[in-house]
């Protein structure tokens, strides 16, 4: 005898239940799980790619059995939710790697994750009881089972969705902008306002080293992660106004830093600084340009910040000399 249940004209069944449908949910279990451990980690893609051919497989062979133990298309709901995200926890991944990504945005990736993980798992769960049920001869625990396991699957779709919307709003955001390819003019008494013998001094940083970065000898550098930042002040402390950023790139290499974000502050060295924009640099030598330069809204401000979101080919780089144009404020 074969029991059955019927839900939203979807036949439920236990025909196949040992096998595919519970070694598919389990899959798509340990997917999450490991998008969840290496959120964090810079290898999006090759993550993603990993993903997507297990997931292949096993959507795969549930596709070739003849009966479906919750119904063609729930499975059907599930392989594609599990595909969606996989790339929405990529577009996460990217998007924290670049810095283009606000702690709330990614704590709503990684707990639609967690969420979708835990409704996968519930309908697992359900599933083995409602087989445990069957083989009891206990006819109404298993299709009540059987309806958890539905439940479940359509509750894991819902999971996704916060996640699928931060997804869209970080695909859509505004790309970091480049160096200018040629010189930026320059204005009426514009200095760099970093240089040591301008007044520029280093007040906070990962290392004492950052001080190497304004110091004006190009051989000069500093080892810098992502997420490093360090603070500056213009002479005697007072604001300046400015207006370009400028960066050494002396030759195409992988520790040169790919992204980064600039901020101006006015509180105090750990209090609230205002994002200037993300910029991307260039990995080659601009020869009219070595020092590549990016324009910033004309700010005035006591306290200067760079962070390090990225370099070019590493999880960590080295931040070279950097200047920042402008004129103090009397």
């Amino acid at each position: 005898m074969r029991s059955q249940h019927k839900k939203g004209g979807a036949e439920i069944t236990l025909a196949n239940l040992r096998g595919p449908l519970i070694a598919g949910l389990i899959v798509v279990i340990v997917v999450i799980a490991y998008f969840a451990y290496d959120l964090l980690r810079p290898a999006c893609d090759s993550i993603f790619e990993q993903t997507t051919a297990r997931l292949s497989a096993k959507i795969k062979a549930l596709k070739t059995q003849e009966e479906l133990t919750i119904g063609r298309e729930q499975v059907q709901e599930l392989t594609d939710s599990s595909q969606k995200v996989a790339l929405h926890l990529k577009a996460c991944c990217v998007a924290q790697v670049n810095g283009r990504i606000s702690a709330t945005q990614l704590q709503t990736c990684i707990d639609g994750a967690k969420n979708y993980e835990a409704s996968v798992i519930q309908a697992s769960a359900a599933l083995q009881e409602a087989q445990a049920a069957h083989q009891q001869g206990n006819n109404q625990l298993e299709q009540e089972k059987l309806a958890q396991a539905a439940q479940s699957v359509g509750a894991a779709t819902g999971a996704a969705q916060p996640l699928e919307k931060v997804a869209t709003q970080i695909s859509s955001g505004p790309a970091p902008s480049g160096p200018a390819l040629d010189p930026v003019a320059l204005q009426s008494g514009e200095i760099d306002l970093l240089a040591p013998a301008q007044g520029g001094h280093l007040l906070a940083a990962p290392r004492p080293d950052w001080e190497k970065v304004i110091s004006g000898n190009e051989t000069d550098m500093a080892d810098a992660y992502p997420g490093d930042e360090g603070v500056f002040a213009f002479l005697d402390d007072k604001p300046a106004q400015f207006w370009k950023f400028a960066l050494l790139v002396p030759s195409a290499y992988w520790d040169n830093i790919k992204d980064f974000e600039l901020f101006a502050g006015n509180d105090s060295i750990t209090g609230s600084f205002q994002s200037l924009g993300k910029f991307t640099t260039q990995n080659m030598v601009l020869i009219l340009t070595p020092y590549q330069e990016f324009e910033v809204p004309k700010t005035t401000a006591k306290y200067f910040k760079v962070k390090v979101l990225s370099a070019h080919g590493n999880d960590w780089g080295r931040l070279k000399q950097i200047r920042l144009f402008g004129v103090p404020q009397k």
